[in-house]
């Protein structure tokens, strides 16, 4: 993923998508997600929807020597 510099605190950058092969409607096909990693705490996740926004100003980082 992507995600321009300076992009305001709270816009959406990303959406993930998932599906269930059992019947819609029922506890066993519903989706939920989750940020297992966030160790700069930049982002955070909808849980029902998959939509990434930031949480935090998004900087540029370049890596030395580069």
């Amino acid at each position: 993923m992507e995600v321009a510099e300076n992009v305001a605190v709270g816009t959406m950058v990303e959406r993930v998508l998932a599906s269930d092969a059992d019947e819609a409607g029922t506890r066993n096909s519903r989706i939920e997600y989750l940020l297992e990693s966030n160790e700069l705490d930049m982002f955070s996740i909808r849980r029902r929807t998959g939509e990434f926004s930031c949480v935090t100003p998004v900087l540029l980082c370049r890596s030395r020597g580069r």
